[in-house]
């Protein structure tokens, strides 16, 4: 427990070290003659004293006025970052609170003396990793529904359908803000935090000195990471901060695996619930191709996205306790692993299949329980029609997860 405090303390006080903004916090400011107050320092720490005392508006206003002024201050830039951040609803000093937090509680399951590992089974999930940090970025009914359209075909459990990015990036001003963001900071992070695919990341490298990298790539992965657990809102829509595994799309496939397989008739009505099912999900998370002709990128591409921005930047951080947020860099490692396993088209493709795989894991699991439970009843060898029906169900939805043994090929002699 006094472990736990002093380790809180010193995050903290890192924390409000990386948000402070250094000269330009001259409280003398407030006595500035006049005729000096239209300057940029002026701006600047008038934008600064509005955000300290929570007048994030002021502040914006502010703070855009001196990234204008001067673009390439990286003090201006980094300010006007951090307040669209908080605007976003990503507070800086919220989620590093969850961070610690949760960095305590997988110590305490692996025991209080004992690192977390980068190959705990309890920290390799995305979705697992990301879900504590639902308790700080929340989306409301009307955001929701501002970013996917909603879907009744099973009027108990709703579901939204993803709206392309593009089209939800103009639409919701937390995404509004979350983009300013990223758009201030992108000049001040080094390049290697920055993901191919991503149009916002594409930004000309400022050429001067930087004094602030830390704080840059402090904001880089949390507005990153802000972004991610919105679009997870969608993905997982009727899940709960305080359980992972319960999103309706979850819920509607257990009805599925509870539905009668016994007879021609339950099978055929089994199969045809699982085409419908599965082409559901590929509406809700594709793993290939555009989402529009206007808007080509999903929700679920840019979920991966952000995660490679955040593995990256969280990657840069200096000063962190190595345990804060490990089970969210390792979660995420596995996406890098990836990195070199072909083309550049080819290598996103596994990465977003290795996220659905995240998302999707408890389906996968029932699809896999039912599937052996259908060959039991047969006997324990599927009729071929029902084999490549189920079987290639499970390739698609599960998305690279192990398959049933049903689904396995038979070894051919030698």
């Amino acid at each position: 427990m006094w472990h736990s405090r002093i380790m809180h303390f010193i995050f903290l006080i890192f924390i409000s070290s990386l948000l402070s903004c250094g000269a330009e916090s001259n409280v003398l400011g407030v006595i500035t003659p006049f005729e000096h107050r239209e300057t940029f320092d002026f701006i600047l720490i008038e934008a600064r004293v509005a955000y300290d005392r929570g007048d994030l508006y002021r502040a914006l206003a502010l703070s855009e006025t001196a990234f204008l002024i001067a673009p390439d201050s990286e003090r201006a830039a980094l300010l006007y970052g951090f307040i669209n951040l908080s605007l976003a609803g990503g507070d800086p000093f919220s989620i590093a609170k969850v961070l610690a937090a949760d960095a305590e509680e997988k110590k305490r399951q692996l025991g209080s003396n004992s690192p977390i590992s980068d190959t705990d089974p309890v920290a390799m999930r995305s979705s697992d990793a990301l879900q504590p940090l639902r308790q700080v970025i929340r989306l409301r009914d009307e955001e929701v529904s501002a970013i996917g359209l909603l879907d009744t075909t099973d009027v108990e459990l709703p579901i939204y359908l993803p709206k392309c990015v593009e089209e939800a990036r103009a639409t919701l001003d937390k995404l509004k803000y979350i983009d300013s963001a990223i758009f201030a900071a992108c000049r001040f992070v080094d390049l290697d935090v920055r993901v191919e695919g991503d149009y916002r990341q594409q930004c000309s490298q400022f050429s001067g000195p930087r004094f602030q990298t830390n704080r840059a790539h402090f904001l880089w992965a949390f507005a990153h990471l802000t972004e991610a657990v919105t679009f997870q809102s969608i993905l997982l829509y009727g899940s709960t901060e305080e359980k992972v595994g319960t999103s309706n799309l979850e819920k509607r496939f257990d009805k599925i695996k509870s539905s009668s397989i016994s007879g021609p008739e339950g099978i055929q009505s089994f199969l045809s619930t699982l085409q419908s099912f599965q082409q559901t999900l590929s509406i809700v998370m594709p793993t290939t191709g555009r989402c529009s002709e206007r808007a080509p990128t999903t929700q679920l591409r840019a979920t991966l996205n952000d995660l490679m921005a955040v593995e990256a930047a969280l990657r840069r951080l200096k000063g962190l306790s190595p345990d804060l947020g490990k089970s969210l860099k390792s979660a995420l490692g596995r996406f890098r692993e990836i990195q070199n396993s072909g083309d550049a088209g080819s290598i996103k493709t596994e990465q977003t299949k290795l996220l659905r795989q995240d998302l999707t894991k408890n389906i996968a699991k029932s699809l896999s329980e039912k599937i052996e439970l259908l060959t039991t009843q047969n006997g324990g060898v599927l009729p071929e029609d029902q084999k490549t029906s189920v079987c290639e169900a499970f390739s698609n939805i599960a998305s690279g997860a192990p398959p049933p043994q049903a689904c396995v090929p038979a070894q051919t002699p030698r």
